[in-house]
């Protein structure tokens, strides 16, 4: 079906403050027809791709609908103005999905398996310019790569740093930790940099510590 499924946010954090989702599914499909933005003026581009036969279309939302059901979260066939979802088979399909939801749904959500966290930090975000090619490679393409991992993995923002219990975490990942001054990484150290377990720093991670720019920073963290 073309790729990986994942979520566009920290979905770990927002069950740990009681939030719950509802993930948009809006992949085209074979019968999808057209470009729903072009009413705005605005190009589809490199998102123009589709599911190319039936076969495929079905496979590629029982995927995401698989993910969104271990994952515990809602789901919304959002049908995009443009026949979407035509074909008798594929609504078939759609209302298996449904009733496989209804008798999972009423179990109640199964505790996560995952010994793998991603910490997202937002207030890095804040230094860097989000069109620049490097951040999509940190963050965006980041995602397409988890969701290949072959193992379940929790997402987390680092303002929860404090609120998380890492103790089935054998992995932790910090994608994009730009910024982080001496108080953040002594709570680093006793909350993440423990009990023999792995850290994945991706970029100049902690470049930017108490006001100042310099690489020497990255090796004191790290």
């Amino acid at each position: 079906m073309g790729g990986a499924s994942g979520f566009m946010t920290v979905l770990d954090s927002l069950k740990l403050h009681g939030k719950g989702l509802i993930q948009e599914l809006d992949h085209f499909t074979h019968t999808a027809n057209g470009n729903p933005l072009a009413k705005w003026g605005i190009e589809w581009g490199a998102w123009n791709y589709r599911w190319t036969d039936e076969a495929m279309s079905i496979a590629g939302l029982r995927r995401e609908f698989a993910l969104a059901l271990v994952s515990g979260t809602s789901l919304w066939w959002f049908d995009m103005w443009n026949h979407w979802y035509d074909t008798a088979p594929i609504r078939a399909a759609l209302g298996d999905m449904q009733r496989i939801w209804d008798a999972q749904r009423a179990l109640g959500e199964a505790a996560t398996v995952s010994e793998i966290a991603v910490l997202v930090d937002a207030e890095s975000c804040l230094y860097i310019n989000e069109t620049a090619p490097p951040v999509n490679d940190l963050l965006a393409k980041l995602r397409q790569s988890l969701g290949r991992l072959g193992a379940p993995f929790s997402l987390y923002s680092s303002a929860d740093l404090d609120a998380i219990d890492f103790s089935r975490f054998k992995l932790v990942i910090l994608p994009n930790l730009f910024a982080c001054d001496a108080e953040r990484a002594e709570r680093l150290r006793r909350r993440v940099l423990r009990d023999g377990r792995t850290v994945l720093w991706i970029g100049p991670a902690g470049i930017i510590a108490d006001g100042a720019y310099d690489p020497v920073h990255v090796e004191r963290l790290t």
